[in-house]
This record gives structure tokens, sequence and C-alpha cells, in this order.
């Protein structure tokens, strides 16, 4: 008798000395549970008599370990509609953790208890006699793991636990076929020898075979077929998951990872037709994704059915069994066939699908390794790269572009493109190298030896007529199909072999081996060899090729002494970060691609499909260097080796020609000629050693030419007309700055040849910004401009916030206003808040959290008991102190919120590793200040540090959160943000991107009317070479993050698009030049970003404009600026219907007197008070100005009232431009300026508040005045 028990955990469960058996059957109307006794004979039936939703379940006590029991499921059959419930068929517990097979049947499973009975037709022959029986165990013990391996070391060794040790002669006969055979000395001592670091074994869960396999004589050998994903399959385990257990505490202790190949994408059960086992005869509707006729199956594996992952109750038991396998078992990992069906839904694959993201969440799971088979045979399932971030992949494309070049296809590009990691498959912003594991060979298809003996398929064997595997697996035959004793072909063949082995071990990415590929294994051209349980899969150690294994030991050893080949970078040829390598070794790529004579490869070289040749020459951020050279051609390769550092050698290290290894010279000087031989790797490494540098210093010709190629133009002219040579310091200085070699002729040739092979930076001249629907075709509106900080609201804290700034938004939007302008909101520097300009700012990609309304805050729900001083300053210390202190206290309350703390970490999910990093240089500048943060990882952080950075992310959630409400404020086109054209040298974007930014070097401005001596803006520039390089991928970072938001953003000078005056570390700005900028590349990219956000440019264009420039960013449909204040012919302010109507036009911008200011002479008096030097005339000046505006507004005022206001922005407002913004100072009648450009602390830049709160400032006598301007000139939306 059974009492109800509880619904969960699902599966048998010890309650005491009771068992409770739970079970997903959700249209079941009932469970019958059958015991059996040991010989097989059913004992007893018992229902289940409890019931939760879809869980049927009972407690039963009397029960011992060992007992044997199934499952009986009562309901209709309807195979029509997907109901097939039929109590005839014993079925498996999916949660059981032990299966036993029926007596005599240790062979092979059955398919099915009636062979012939069409589907539609209920078939009442009882199965319990063929059938494997669950055995009910206690649970077993969790497994301790010890420390993983380091992803950049990981080397895979594929493995099928019968396969390797079938006709093992050193292993007992009756461990051999077993997985406890794996564990035994004679394994471990091959596996060490190997230098392998990780084992992944074949499918270890109890399977059945597909049913045309058994009147063929054969069995499924791999086991992709399971019938119950928990209980290991007894033919490989007899002792259970135990002895599985014990097997990997083995290994581990040897020093091994252990990962196991799963399938959780179909079952045994296959297509309607098949046997039912366990699921189908349970819930067929919910654990299957049915066709549109529900009778039928999907089938995107191939097999039969397709699990349904995205809904309960396959995920609850994927989920399990994972949890399983990693905790009884010891798994340090997974690799998941035909992964697609994982991530499926109804439409498709998607790569946020609930079992991924249930993974990532699992404090177990989500410390394994995942590796996914990247496709099935589903629409849209080849899935590779586009699989959740923190999982690897199998990359059939590296096995398929290594074979093509070794066969002889011709052409060069794949292979350098596999050989640097495939960062064309693995989007570099989230994923790394090791997230590709690439191999030349695995279970699926040819072995490597067979890879070059065969040039076709031969399954005669699998019994299908050698119409099953792949017809186009890449291979050939080197001359005669299949095995032959010919020396030349045999030759030709352990070439290939070697060659492939080595290219597999020399490559950026995880390198894995399969089976036997090491000793030489044959499947005899059997390309699909899921059913040979025999000698044709298994290996045969005694005739092993002892030679071919030392050969892969060495290569496995070179790896792991090589960091330059296994690191987890992408290989991209830019140049390293400066970070405290040697001198000289920091100003070259990572990467030089070498042609067959030894010359960097030109751009039209790629696409030759006469070469056979290609050099890797690498060189590490330590200065360290290496050069591997592929070479498939069937003659010896000579080319020159690469230049050296003084006082280093080339040593060849290894080379795969078993002839050449002991024939070839070891030692090589710079621009020595090498000799390879045919169808061959060599490895040479930079050693210490006397070999004299052959070339001295450039001269100055070539020098100029490199400058010239550089963009680094050679002289420039001032304002008033005063003309200066660039020096050579200057443009050594530049060259140095851009990671350009140059000091000696060959590495002044080598800087030229590269930048020759980037080509001209060509974008496309079609593209077009995006403009909002309210400008197009004459449209006309106008907006405001304001400073967030100088805002006030009740309640704001000391500063404008983002409620504020909804405020403001939403009362513009009722006055007609269609765009509000901004500053940059970029975050700032948390440890020093005095450093306030937002024009310096630590990241222009992140918000600065001092904005944060706390009364918004939902955490917070409104309560804030104090509040800083309000003055008429900013006092951003103490505003942030302040904040900082009720934000962190939000921020422990959040954890007590489950919904937004899972909106949060989604949101750090998205954000991906530029957060993170941003996060984890916030939370060390916090503590250090930013002079003293160290280069360092995301990974292995402090408790307290990993806190820190959270916080710090935690306050860009809510910074971004607040944005987005604001807005959503009713304004036609919205805000227009600010976007700076450069960042703090010492802040969180140059520390967390380097290698975007010139090293060494800042951006400013030569001498001009306004500063004599020039400006140092003290900003590195962004690297004009690694902007090409990189595709411009900081650039397009920078756009995005800008025009979150936003329905405009303006581009702080504008002219950088082109061009950018720079200047070397702690020289004037005399002594700097001018650097040119990809402009049609980076015009593309803004215009693609645009049209994407759907969001507007204005590019801000005041100053020395270059020639041809402003009429390129107009065919770009980009607006510029125009100010009231320089539009002048002369003396009489130009009319403003001259404006072009591409246009942003305004009284005056932030670095310049408000009107009120500038029509009293406020500002005058302001550079008097403050010792500058002012003209004598000044005054008078400034006299005949005024005259000059009220002539152009037709006005006779003399003092500046509400009405004149209105009149001067009514004459604006009749410009041809499509916007027209005011300013908030103008509108609250404001004297002070915002900025006193030339001043830091002298003055208060960035600090001062207006006097009136946002509603009262649209409400005075001018902004009234403004408003109705603004309504008679049609521009009011």
């Amino acid at each position: 008798m059974a009492n109800p028990g509880t619904a969960a955990p699902l599966g048998a469960s010890w309650i005491g000395e009771e068992v409770n058996f739970a079970v997903h059957a959700a249209e079941a109307e009932r469970i019958e549970l059958c015991l059996f006794d040991a010989d097989g004979t059913e004992s007893q039936r018992i229902l289940l008599p409890g019931r939760s939703g879809a869980v049927h379940h009972g407690r039963i006590g009397g029960l011992v370990e060992g007992q044997l029991y199934g499952l009986r499921a009562h309901g209709p059959w309807r195979p029509e509609e997907g109901l097939r419930f039929n109590p005839a068929r014993l079925l498996i517990d999916p949660h059981a953790v032990r299966l036993v097979l029926p007596e005599g049947m240790t062979s092979a499973l059955p398919v099915k208890g009636a062979q012939g009975v069409d589907d539609i037709i209920l078939d009442e022959t009882d199965t319990a006699a063929i059938m494997p029986k669950a055995v009910l165990e206690r649970p077993a013990p969790g497994r301790t793991r010890p420390p993983g391996v380091r992803p950049e070391t990981r080397i895979i060794y594929e493995v099928h636990v019968k396969g390797f040790s079938q006709t093992h002669p050193d292993i007992p006969a009756d461990l051999r076929g077993t997985v406890a055979a794996l564990a035994h000395p004679a394994a471990i001592a091959h596996f060490t020898e190997l230098g392998i670091t990780t084992l992944e074994l074949m499918p270890l869960a109890a399977a059945i075979d597909e049913r045309h396999l058994e009147p063929l004589g054969l069995r499924n050998y791999w086991g992709y077929n399971p019938a119950c994903f928990l209980a290991p399959d007894p033919r490989l385990a007899p002792g259970g998951m135990a002895e599985i257990a014990e097997t990997v505490d083995r290994l581990h202790e040897a020093g091994f990872e252990v990962l196991l190949d799963v399938v959780y994408n179909h079952t045994s059960e296959s297509d309607e037709r098949g046997g039912t086992h366990s699921l189908r005869g349970l819930d067929n509707r919910s654990y299957y994704r049915l066709g549109d006729n529900p009778r039928f199956y999907a089938n995107d594996t191939g097999c039969g059915n397709t699990l349904a992952l995205d809904r309960e109750p396959g995920l609850g038991l994927t989920l399990a069994a994972l949890r399983h396998w990693a905790e009884a078992g010891g798994f340090d990992g997974f690799r998941f066939d035909l992964a697609p069906v994982l991530g499926r839904r109804p439409d498709g694959f998607d790569r946020e699908a609930p079992l991924f993201a249930a993974i990532a969440a699992d404090p177990v799971l989500s410390t394994r390794l995942m590796i996914a088979e990247p496709w099935d045979i589903g629409l849209g399932g080849y899935q590779l790269g586009r699989f959740p971030r923190g999982w690897a992949e199998w990359n059939d494309r590296y096995r398929d572009d290594v074979r093509r070049f070794w066969r002889g296809d011709g052409g060069i590009g794949a292979l350098a493109t596999r050989l640097a990691g495939s960062s064309d498959l693995f989007d570099p912003a989230s994923r790394g190298p090791v997230d590709s594991i690439n191999f030349v060979a695995a279970h699926d298809g040819f072995t490597l030896a067979d890879t070059v003996s065969f040039a076709g398929k031969h399954n005669e064997a699998n019994g299908e007529g050698n119409r099953d595997g792949h017809a186009g697996e890449v291979s050939w035959n080197n001359g005669a199909e299949g095995s032959s004793t010919a020396p030349e072909i045999v030759t030709l063949r352990r070439s290939h072999v070697r060659a492939m082995l080595a290219s597999l071990l020399l490559s950026r990415g995880t390198p894995m081996i399969a089976m036997g590929d090491e000793l030489g294994r044959s499947q005899r051209g059997n390309n699909n060899a899921y059913a040979q349980d025999n000698e044709i899969t298994w290996i045969d150690w005694v005739n092993a090729d002892r030679s071919l294994i030392q050969f892969v030991a060495s290569l496995t050893r070179l790896r792991k002494s090589l960091p330059l080949v296994a690191a987890n970078t992408f290989l991209t040829g830019k140049p390293h970060l400066d970070d405290g390598a040697e001198a000289g070794s920091e100003l070259e790529p990572d990467v030089i691609w070498l042609g067959p004579g030894g010359q960097p490869l030109q751009d039209n070289e790629w696409g030759n499909p006469a070469l056979r040749s290609l050099g890797m020459a690498l060189t590490g951020r330590d200065g360290s260097k290496a050069l591997i050279w592929f070479h498939a051609g069937a003659e010896p390769l000579h080319a020159r080796l690469p230049d050296l550092a003084p006082g280093q050698i080339w040593r060849l290290a290894h080379v795969s020609d078993e002839y050449q290894a002991f024939a070839a010279p070891a030692l090589y000087g710079a621009f020595d000629i090498m000799e390879l031989a045919p169808r061959s790797v060599g490895v040479f490494i930079a050693e210490p050693g006397r070999a004299p540098r052959r070339e001295g210093d450039a001269p100055p010709d070539v020098l100029e030419l490199l400058a010239k190629a550089a963009g680094i133009a050679p002289e420039w002219w001032e304002v008033s007309g005063r003309h200066t040579l660039v020096s050579e310091e200057t443009k050594r200085a530049l060259l140095t700055a851009m990671d350009l070699p140059h000091h000696s002729l060959a590495q002044a040739r080598e800087s030229l040849e590269h930048l020759r092979s980037l080509g001209a930076a060509v974008g496309n001249r079609q593209a077009k910004a995006y403009l909002p629907p309210v400008l197009a075709d004459g449209g006309k509106r106008f907006g405001l401009t304001a400073q967030l900080y100088t805002l006030r609201r009740q309640g704001d804290q000391g500063v404008g916030d983002f409620r504020t700034l909804e405020n403001l938004a939403k009362d513009a939007a009722g006055k007609g206003a269609s765009l509000i302008a901004l500053n940059p909101f970029h975050a700032m520097f948390p440890s020093d808040r005095q450093r306030a300009s937002p024009y310096q700012p630590s990241d222009r990609r992140f918000l600065d959290p001092a904005l944060i309304a706390l009364d918004a805050v939902p955490e917070l729900e409104g309560r804030l008991t104090t509040s800083p001083p309000a003055g008429r300053l900013v006092d951003w210390p103490e505003v942030w102190r302040h904040k900082r202190a009720v934000l962190a206290r939000a921020f422990a309350i959040l954890s007590e919120r489950p919904a937004r703390l899972a909106a949060f970490r989604a949101f750090q999910a998205a954000g991906g590793e530029a957060l993170a990093r941003f996060c984890l240089f916030q939370a060390l500048e916090e503590q250090a200040g930013s002079t003293a943060i160290p280069a360092m990882s995301t990974e292995a952080l402090s408790p307290e540090l990993r806190h820190a950075a959270d916080f710090a992310s935690y306050l860009q959630f809510l910074a971004e959160e607040q944005l987005a409400t604001a807005s959503r404020n009713g304004l036609a086109i919205g805000f227009c943000r600010d976007l700076a054209v450069g960042a703090a040298p010492d802040g969180a974007e140059v520390w967390t991107a380097p290698e975007a930014f010139l090293k060494g070097v800042s951006a400013g401005a030569p001498p001009d009317p306004f500063s004599a001596s020039g400006q140092v803006w003290h900003i590195p520039p962004l690297d004009p070479v690694a902007l090409r390089q990189s595709g411009f991928a900081h650039y397009r970072q920078l756009l995005a993050a800008n025009m979150r938001h936003a329905g405009a953003l303006r581009i702080d000078h504008v002219m950088a698009l082109t061009r950018l005056f720079v200047v070397p570390d702690g020289a004037p700005a005399s002594e700097g030049a001018y650097l040119t900028y990809p402009l049609e590349g980076m015009l593309e990219v803004l215009a693609e970003e645009s049209q994407r956000h759907r969001c507007m440019v204005v590019g801000e264009d005041l100053g020395t404009v270059p020639e041809g420039l402003r009429e390129r960013l107009s065919e770009a449909e980009l607006y510029s600026y125009r100010v009231l204040f320089f539009e002048r012919d002369g003396a009489v302010f130009r009319r403003p219907d001259l404006y072009p109507a591409a246009s942003l036009a305004c009284v005056a911008t932030h670095d310049l007197p408000t009107l009120c200011g500038w029509w009293s002479g406020a500002d005058i008096a302001l550079e008097r008070s403050l010792g500058r030097p002012v003209a004598e005339d000044a005054e008078a000046a400034r006299g005949e100005d005024r005259q000059a505006l009220l002539q152009a507004v037709g006005s006779e005022e003399s003092a500046l009232t509400p009405a004149l206001v209105g009149a001067i922005h009514g004459f604006l407002a009749s410009a041809s431009s499509g916007l027209v913004a005011a300013q908030v100072e103008d509108l609250a009648g404001e004297a002070e300026p915002v900025n006193l450009p030339g001043t830091d602390r002298e003055y208060p830049n960035w600090r001062r508040r207006l006097d009136l709160d946002v509603h009262a400032m649209l409400e005075t006598e001018e902004a009234k005045s403004v408003f109705e301007a603004m309504r008679q000139a049609g521009r009011a939306a």
C-alpha cells in the first residue's frame, strides 16, 4: 500500500526507510509502479495515489536497495492527437540512476515488443519480459572536484571506452571494454605520454539500438541513442555510477580533466514506429516536439524524434541528468551532441533559450565546461559560433579548412583564419579562441589515417549499401585508394598526417585529438562507423605506430612551452599593448603573415590560389617570438627569416618531416634563408645567441615615407598664416605611438609594408545617417540645450539628475520643443569627483552614476532622510559621498528583491566583458585612485573586489534604467546626447581597451587667436591603424553606447573623423602634428550605427575645418553647427536663411558667454577679474557688436528685454536650418557662463547651477517670448 508522498524530487528518492516515487505524466490518468523479482518476474503493481498537477507520486515502505522496478502509464490511446498511453508497455523511469538488462539480452537492448504493428493500432503485447528494469539505489555521494585545467592549456582526447581498451594487451581481460579500464595504469601511462590534459568520453548513458541494426547483426557502438539519461549503460559500466566515479577519481589524481559526451536531443524511441521505452509512454506531447500532425515527430536530429527542451519536463530532466553526472560521476564538463536542439524553440534556435539560462544560473553546472556540437539537421541548424558566452563549440570549419590546405586545394586565407583562432566565427567581444574546439578528425567521419588514404567513403559494412555517412568529406588518397605499401605513397600519407597534427597543435584554440589518430588507427575507409563494435573501430595496439605517438607527444610539449601559440586571444595583426615588455617588442603586432619568400603578405596575395606556403610570425607581449611555417608544396620551401632584436637567433625547434628532423640545421640568424621539406610544418623560436644586425638606422627619406604612409602631415599652418614643419622627433613619437617600428631600415620597411597591407580605408560613400521623419522633406523644429547638472528640482540631492531631465523633457515637449541637447553623461572618476569636466571623462561608454535620482531608485522606495546642501555650485565630492552611501544601502537591499536582482543580472550579462572590465576599474579606482591601477583580469577577484565591481555595475544598471525612463517623454526627436572627443588617459576606457588608443601622445589644437600657445587636451587619441585593423570596433562601441535612449548624437570636434592635432607627451602644442584618420570608414560606421539606433548625428564643426569636410558630412546627412555669434560677414551678422538646411543653429554654446552675459559684457568683466588679457577697447567693440545684432534683428531696443530675447531667437528661427536650439541659461536670464575655456579651478567650470527650477525656468517672460517666436516660425511640434 502506498501513501501519497510528494511531487519532488522526480524519480525514486529515499525518505528514511521509505521510497518516494514521483513521475511527470501530465496527461496520464494513473501511473502504476511495477516491482520485479531478481529473475525479472513481475511481482506487484502499486498505483501511485498522489497527484500534484502533472506529477503522479506515492511513498512506499518495505523496499530494499537493489529492487527492480518499472512504470506503466494509463491514459488515452489517440496517436492522431499525440496521445500514446499503453499500459502494456513497461516504461523506464526517466530519472532512474541504474538499469539491468533482461536475462540473455546482454549484447543489445530491444527496440520494441511487437514488430510490424502499425503505429496507429494499439498493441497490447506486454513488454515487461524484454525491457530493461530500473534498479533502486541509494544516492551516490558527491565527488570532490580538483582544480581545473586552465582553458588555454587544455588539450582534449576524444575516447570511446570500449574502443580504447578492448584489445589492449596490458589491460586485464575482465576490464577491457569498460569504464574502469581507463583508470588502469597502462591507460593512464598512454594519456600521460601523449601530453593531453582532458579526456572526452563518448556517451555512457544506457542506450538502445536502432531497429534496423538487429537484422543486420549490428549494434549501436557509439551510444548516441539514449534510453535513460541518468543511468549508465551496464555494458560499459557494469559497476554502475560507482565504477564511473571511481575511474574519474583515479583520472583526476593523475592530473586529467574528464568530460562526458551527452545526448539530450532525442531518445531511443525513434519516430512513430519506434519502440515505447519511457518518455513516449509517459508524456509524449510534453517531452517531444511533434509535427503539425501530432501523430508524427519533428525530426531535427535525423534520429526520428526531437526533445522539446524549451519547456518542462524535458528541461528539468536534462538539468537533473547533468547534475547527476557532474555530482555523482565527478565529471568536469559535457559535450552536447546536436546541441542546437538544446536551444530550439518553435521558431528556431535561440541562444537565450531556457536550458542555456538554467545552466548559467546553476551553482553546479555553471562551474563545468560546456561544449556544443553546433549543428543539427533542422532548419537553421548550423549554429557554429552562435552559442552563449562561456560555451565552447566543435569547429568543423577548422577541420575542413586545414584539410583543404594540406590536400592542396589552394589559398591560404582560410588557413590563417583558423590558425588565428577563428574570430570570424567567434565574436571577439565575448568569446576567445579557447571556445573553438579545433580538430582535424573526430569519431564522426574519417580517422586521420583514412583522411589521407581514401578519396571516398567505404561504409559497406554498415549494411546500407554505402549510402550512409557524409559523401562530401574532405579527403584524398595520395595515389591509391585504401591500404598501400608503395613507399612513395606511404611517405606522402605520413607527411600529411604529421603536418595536420602539427597544424592542430600549433593553432590558437582548444585542440582535440581523436582516439587512435596518434597511432595511425584506420577504420578501413568507414566514415560513419557508429554500428561497428568490432576490429574496425577498436584500437589495434599491436600495430600502433610508436613513432607517431612520440611525434604527437613532442607537439603537446612544444605547445605547452609556447604561450605564444596557446594564448586565449585572437591573432589580429594589431600591435601589442605596452605593458612592460622589453624595449622594441611593444611596437610589434601579435602576428605578421608571411608569403613564400618570407615577406609580409600583401592584400592581393591572400586570394592567390597558387600559394601553398604560409608563415605565421608571432610576437608576445613580453617580446618573445616564434615563427611557424606551413608548407603544403611538393618542393622544398626556401624563405628568408624575419629580423630579430640584437643578440637573438632563430632556432628550429620542431619540424614535422621525420627525415628533416634529423638533418636540418638548428640555428639561423636574422635574414638567413631557411629550407623546409615539402608537405611539412617547421617551428622556429627566437632565443639569445650571437647574430649581428644587418642594417643600421632608417635614413631620413625612409622615415619620411613611413610618416606619410602613417598619415602624419609634414607641416601645418596657423590661422595667422604662420607655417610650421613637423620635426623628426615628433614624427618618431607619433610612429612609436602607432606601434610602427622605425628605428632600423628593416623595421621601417616592415612597417611600410604593414601599412600598405591594410589598403586604402574606403567606406561606403552611399551610407547615410538617419534623419527623423519630422526633419525629412524640409521639416523644421526647435529644441533646448542644457547642462543636466545645472538644472534644479525639488529633492534633487544637490545636482541635476535623470528625474530632473525627465521633468524638463516633458515640460519642454508641452511647449512645442522636439529635442533637448545635453552635455555628455560619461562616467567620471569615483575617487576624484573634483575632476568635473565631462569632456575628459573616465569612460565614454558608460554613464555618470552621480546623475542617478535617488528618489527614483526602486530599492529605496522613495525613503530619503538627508540630502547635500543646495547651493549655487555643485559640490561634486559631497554630492557623490552622499549619493554613494545611499546607493550602497540600495544595493544591499537588491538581494531581497528576486525580480529586480534577476533584471540586474540580465543587465550584467548583456553588458558582457566591456561592462565587467569597466566595473572592475571603477572598483579599483575607488580603492587606489586612477594612477595606481594594475592590469588585471575580471577572473579570480577577491570577494571584496568582486562586491565593489558588482556595486559599480548596479550603478550603471540604475543609470541606464533612469535614462531610458527619461527618454520616454513626448519629444518628437528626443534627447541629443554628446560624445566627447576623447577620454582621460588614466580612465577606465583607456585601461580596458588600451589597444584602441595611441600611447605617449595627446590630442590638442595648434596655436590660434583663442590660445596663442595652442592646446594640449590630455586625452589619448584613437589609434587610426588599430581602428582599421579592428573594423572600427571601439569606435562602433562608443557610438552604440551613446546613441542609446537618444534621438540625436552630437559628435564633439567632428573634425577628428578626418584629422586630429596630436602632441607628444611632455611637448608644447607647437610641436604637434596633424594625424589623418580613415574618414570614409568612420563615416560608414557612423551611418550604420545611426540607422541602427534611429539616431540622427550633429557634428560639432566649430573652429578650423579641413577643406571639403563640411560638404562630405552633409553628403552623409550629418547636421553641422551654426552659432549666431560666429556667423558674420565682417561686422555684419549673416542672414540665417543662408545657413545650410542640414544644421543646428543656436545663439551660443556652453563654451561661450550666455546671451545675457554677452549683451551686458559680463564675460569681459569676468576675464579681467581673473587677470586674463583683455583688449582695451573690448567694451567698445562689444557695443558695436550689439548694434550689428540689433540691426540684423530689426530692433531698436537697448536693453535685453524678454521681447528682445524673443526677437533674437526669432531671427535665428528664420534660418534654413532644420533645427534651432535655445539655451536654458538664456531662458533663465543667466549672465554667468557654464564654462570658461582655458581655466581649471579659477572659475567653477562644470559646477554652476541655475537659480530657477526646471518648471519655473520655462515660465519666465524670456522663455514665453522664445517659445512664441518658435511657434510663429512654424517650428513648434
